[in-house]
């Protein structure tokens, strides 16, 4: 997470990463400011390395949306991956949705005796979970890393802390991020980690009891909006 906009790193091996920056489609800021800001917030061993990249090789761009589908299946159709639904790339989880969604229809076909009808029919209902999950937490890491105003700002902070002070939360949150946690009741439960969190005695920082309060509440309606702006996108995701 950048302090000036989100943008996604990996390790690809061999000692290269990729960087993914997000520039929003009708922003009125160009292209190459947007990804200048961003980088200015990088820490400064990181950001050489990323000029660097830059000025030596050309990037890709391409455009993603949240794709959602009327059906995943349908007789002897199906689709899997992104092909039945897709969302911000930021949780980079494309390739674990197709390899899950494979693995789930061998395992319907199975429990199905091979009836590629019914099979698939068992396939769409158990993805709809694990998918309206993926798209929750795309939707909203992104939305909380990419907007600069109070309200996220606070979420991204609790977000930090949550990470460096609760290893189960670092687990928690990697186990969502891999799919091998896709529950949304999950995300929910991690949400209101942070907001126990953002009010529990601070080790490093004490605050006032009032002043724990008084964050609490505005995490707790930051969240809250957050979540209730996504309901109607994760209710038809398939």
């Amino acid at each position: 997470m950048s302090k000036s906009g989100p943008l996604l790193a990996y390790e690809i091996g061999g000692d290269r990463a990729r960087v993914l920056f997000d520039h929003p489609i009708g922003s009125t800021e160009a292209t190459a400011d947007g990804r200048g800001r961003v980088i200015a917030g990088l820490p400064r061993s990181f950001r050489t390395a990323v000029v660097s990249a830059m000025s030596a090789q050309r990037g890709l761009g391409c455009a993603s949306a949240d794709v959602l589908v009327e059906a995943t299946g349908r007789r002897t159709l199906v689709l899997v991956g992104d092909a039945g639904g897709s969302c911000h790339p930021l949780t980079a989880t494309g390739m674990s949705v197709g390899i899950g969604d494979a693995l789930r229809l061998r395992q319907a076909l199975r429990e199905r005796d091979g009836d590629v009808v019914r099979g698939i029919a068992l396939y769409t209902k158990r993805r709809r979970a694990p998918q309206r999950a993926r798209h929750l937490l795309a939707s909203a890491l992104h939305e909380t890393c990419s907007r600069q105003d109070g309200p996220a700002r606070l979420i991204r902070d609790g977000l930090i802390d949550y990470w460096q002070r609760d290893a189960r939360g670092r687990e928690a949150s990697m186990a969502l991020l891999a799919m091998t946690d896709t529950r949304v009741v999950s995300i929910l439960r991690e949400m209101a980690s942070i907001l126990l969190l953002g009010v529990a005695p601070a080790t490093q920082r004490q605050r006032p009891l009032l002043d724990r309060l008084l964050i609490g509440t505005r995490l707790t309606l930051a969240l809250a909006a957050l979540l209730l702006r996504y309901v109607p996108l994760v209710m038809k995701a398939r």
